[in-house]
């Protein structure tokens, strides 16, 4: 059990918000991603978007020492190294080695409180969005990677197990993994609504489907207790539920395929203030959005164990090596503690819940193509098993062009890691990181990074409509439709 566990913490990541595909008044198939509402008042009423991605890797569990990014990726045929056990916590022992100077150096992190971890990957396919009037509409598709280990206990830290005692007892909290991946295809639409004083009002709804790929999740319900007793790993009183739908069998052959189906849901209203000045879109632009309530049905391929049990039960490690499907993981896991492989099954279906946050974006037109967002995301649980979105602020001074686009996000993710990133936009071309330190500075302890892009159709030729003005005021600038 305690196998699975330190296994699924082996990559522990964040997801960012990927800013600057979709802050931007010339990315509104993005936008709409982050605010359903953001269609109805786009700058840009038309957008369509051929390709985007982005991945950000977050781990406490370890790191690489001495290196940025850029330096570890010149790395040919690195070496990776645990210091710790080989170098007596220091690289200078390993000096003398041959091809030392391409030898990527990693080490564990000494954790002392419980630790959280999040995937987020996120490929995004062909996607449009579309303003007539006060109408917005659009289409879109990602595929998503999700992990996220919540409070893992600090007992899984590498030192600790590595370092346990035979016959002491250790205790373990509860703790929940949760990892998949699946696809969604989306469609948006959107109302704006005037005021009487000119400002606008926009109200918009997402509907997803949802494909499930691969699912796997670990949920120890109760702290409980452990000895090691030479080989064997002994645990007094268990209450863990594990499931997973997948597409290898147990020959490890692969067949990828849809798993199971859900439905989500997003919700965002905007408000945008107009401008006296007919050189800027707008003054102000505020928006709150509640994103992905839902969740996937996985049905097909699928397993869901209960493993319960309150007195000592004895758990042979040497059982576990090379046993890396998650099907004979399960069998195996079972016949050790039952005597029959096929007793913990429970079901050949779970739920799983997409991966809902609260998002608040404010976003001021400084001067003309001078403007400065600030973004917040929160997670919120409501599923006992329910993908995880990363914790999150950003302040984003940028400048803004037709054809050009430069911002510098500053970023805190988990409310603990500090990022200063840098995004440009080159005409239909986006790409940035939102930890531009990580891939430049080389860092003491290397546990971070990201980068993301997007490619989209851009209009060669833009018409601007007229300005009028009501009661004195201008009407903020439509950058008119693609004209080709």
């Amino acid at each position: 059990i305690l196998a699975i566990c330190l296994f699924a913490n082996n990559l522990n990541v964040f997801g960012q918000q990927f800013l600057g595909n979709r802050i931007s008044n010339f990315t509104s198939a993005d936008a709409l991603q982050l605010n359903p509402a953001a269609s109805a008042i786009s700058a840009v009423p038309c957008d369509i978007k051929i390709l985007s991605g982005g991945a950000y890797i977050y781990n406490e569990y370890g790191y690489i020492i001495n290196e940025s990014i850029l330096s570890a990726l010149s790395k040919n045929n690195a070496l990776f190294v645990d210091s710790i056990t080989k170098y007596g916590n220091t690289v200078d022992a390993a000096q003398n080695q041959t091809g030392f100077n391409k030898t990527l150096f990693y080490d564990f992190a000494n954790i002392q409180k419980p630790f959280n971890n999040v995937v987020q990957i996120e490929i995004g396919g062909p996607s449009f969005s579309g303003r007539i009037g006060n109408i917005g509409f659009g289409m879109f598709t990602n595929f998503k990677a999700n992990f996220n280990s919540l409070n893992a206990d600090k007992i899984l830290n590498y030192d600790t197990l590595s370092d346990l005692n035979h016959k002491q007892v250790y205790p373990i909290g509860a703790m929940n993994v949760v990892s998949g991946a699946y696809s969604e295809v989306g469609i948006n639409f959107s109302h704006a609504f005037k005021t009487e004083r000119e400002h606008k009002i926009s109200i918009g709804l997402n509907a997803k489907l949802l494909l499930g790929h691969e699912a796997i999740y670990i949920d120890n319900k109760a702290p409980t207790t452990f000895y090691k007793n030479r080989d064997s790993l002994w645990v007094q009183g268990g209450d863990i539920e594990l499931g997973f739908a997948t597409g290898y069998d147990l020959n490890k052959n692969y067949k990828a395929g849809i798993q199971g189906l859900g439905f989500a849901f997003d919700l965002g209203t905007s408000y945008l203030f107009p401008s006296n000045d007919e050189q800027k879109p707008y003054s102000v632009k505020l928006g709150i959005s509640l994103l992905d309530i839902g969740f996937i049905n996985f049905n097909k391929n699928a397993e869901a164990h209960a493993i319960q049990f309150t007195d000592v039960r004895d758990f042979l490690n040497n059982a576990y090596k090379g046993n890396t499907a998650q099907v004979s993981m399960a069998r195996t896991i079972s016949f050790q503690g039952f005597d029959d492989s096929l007793y913990t099954l429970q079901s050949n279906s779970f739920r799983i819940g997409s991966p809902t946050s609260l998002h608040i974006q404010a976003d001021f037109n400084i001067v003309r193509n001078v403007f400065i967002n600030v973004n917040f995301t929160r997670r919120i649980s409501f599923m006992a098993r329910q993908f995880q979105r990363s914790n999150s602020i950003a302040i984003t001074p940028r400048v803004e062009y037709k054809w050009f686009e430069v911002g510098t996000p500053l970023s805190l993710i988990e409310d603990q890691l500090f990022g200063l990133g840098m995004y440009m936009r080159f005409g239909p071309l986006t790409i940035g990181s939102e930890q531009l330190n990580a891939w430049l500075i080389k860092q003491s302890t290397l546990q971070s990074g990201d980068v993301y892009l997007s490619l989209r159709v851009f209009p060669f030729k833009t018409k601007k409509a007229a300005h009028s003005r009501t009661n004195g005021r201008s009407r903020a600038n439509d950058y008119g439709c693609y004209k080709f």
